[in-house]
This record gives C-alpha cells, sequence and structure tokens, in this order.
C-alpha cells in the first residue's frame, strides 16, 4: 500500500450468531503437533486483519484496533468503519461423495 510493505493476516467464518458473524482470530495449533499455546492476534506479528464472512462482507481493520483477544463480532457498530465493498458469499460446503 502506498510503496508499503503490510503484514495481512487473512481469517474467514460462516459463524453466525445473535446477528452478529463470530471470528476467530486466534491460533490454536492446527496440526498434530500442538504444544497447547494459543496465539492471539496482536499488531506486533501483522498489520491489519481482513475478513471476509459466510455472506461476503468483508473488513480490512488495523490490528491495533483489535485489543489482542481471542475472537471478534463483526456486523455491528464496532468495527463498521472498516468494513469494505463485499465480495462473493463463502460457497456453503457440501459432503464428499462415498464419505460418512
Amino acid at each position: 500500500m502506498d510503496d508499503e510493505l503490510l503484514r495481512v493476516q487473512v481469517k474467514t467464518t460462516t459463524v453466525f450468531r445473535k446477528g452478529r458473524w463470530d471470528l476467530t482470530i486466534c491460533t490454536r495449533g492446527g496440526n498434530q503437533s500442538w504444544n497447547g499455546l494459543v496465539k492471539t492476534l496482536d499488531a506486533t506479528r501483522c498489520d491489519y486483519l481482513f475478513a471476509l464472512v459466510g455472506d461476503g462482507r468483508q473488513w480490512f481493520i488495523p490490528a491495533s484496533a483489535l485489543g489482542g483477544g481471542s475472537h471478534v463480532s463483526l456486523g455491528g457498530p464496532k468495527y463498521s468503519k472498516f468494513e469494505v465493498e463485499p465480495g462473493r458469499p463463502i460457497a456453503e460446503r457440501t459432503p464428499a461423495v462415498g464419505r460418512l
């Protein structure tokens, strides 16, 4: 952006509760070598969070505005000024044929 390199964390969610999109912004491993530590998103590791939710709405939020928690609720007034033009909705996942 303006010839400056930005570190952007990208997250998606399809979880919609109580009129808001629930977005997990921490990392809890993701593979078999998880050591039990939860890494929260903070401004020392990235500059922005880009969030895409189930209905296609999108946000580009400065990491400094997140507060270092484990999740955020999107769709209300708190992060409304960071909402950008919506994209396509996230396609619903369909089960693979022959898998239970």
